[in-house]
């Protein structure tokens, strides 16, 4: 009798230790007259998935979260030589530091007052461009939980707004949400001379990796210049 006792209690602390976080099941069973049996079976959903993670930060960047006034908490990479001019009056200015704005970086954040979250939205990729010679290249409009969101690239001509002495390449991204009862729009815009290809792969990089309220903004696949 003392052997049995024993007996079933090694078996049942070699299932335990079986068992470990719930991906097996032990089945423990004792049939008349024979030895205690013990059974061992792989259980799906015991053991729980890695911990989803965020990008990676890309080698030659940083990652920053705007400050401000804006309501979204909102987070992007920006390369490692570029200083941070602002918030000034809800907008800030990412540069290399050289006296031009050719290679700038300029995010905005301010209530809209738009009737409706996607004419913000389509309002904004509508009149990115005005010059004949200009040329949307690519863009994407969508919404992403209850807010409207866009995303394009094109090439100005020399005459736009953004181009006023040569031709230059823009990327930008568009997101208008509601926060605390109002409707606001955050736009992020870079410009780079059209050709500078190092410059414009590095202002692409940027709108890879921008994150508004834990949601991550799409992107698109870039056309060389």
């Amino acid at each position: 009798m003392r052997k049995r006792i024993v007996t079933s209690a090694l078996a049942l602390t070699c299932a335990t230790l079986l068992v470990g976080c719930g991906s097996l099941g032990v089945r423990v069973a004792e049939e008349s007259g024979g030895p205690l049996k013990v059974g061992v079976s792989e259980q799906k959903g015991g053991a729980p998935g890695p911990e989803p993670t965020e990008d990676p930060v890309p080698e030659g960047f940083k990652k920053v979260t705007l400050q401000g006034e804006c309501p979204f908490e909102t987070t992007m990479v920006i390369p490692d030589e570029y200083k941070m001019n602002g918030p000034i009056g809800g907008m800030t200015i990412f540069s290399d530091g050289s006296a031009s704005l050719d290679k700038s970086v300029v995010v905005t954040c301010r209530n809209t007052f738009y009737k409706s979250l996607t004419e913000a939205r389509d309002k904004y990729l509508d009149y990115a461009i005005s010059e004949p010679d200009s040329d949307m290249l690519l863009q994407n409009r969508y919404e992403i939980g209850e807010a409207a969101a866009g995303v394009f690239q094109a090439k100005l001509a020399q005459g736009e707004a953004y181009a006023p002495n040569k031709d230059m390449q823009m990327v930008a991204t568009v997101y208008a949400g509601y926060a605390d009862g109002a409707a606001w729009e955050l736009k992020i815009h870079a410009t780079s001379p059209w050709g500078d290809e190092p410059v414009a792969k590095k202002h692409q990089t940027i709108l890879d990796h921008i994150t508004v309220d834990g949601q991550k903004l799409k992107t698109l696949k870039w056309e060389d210049m």
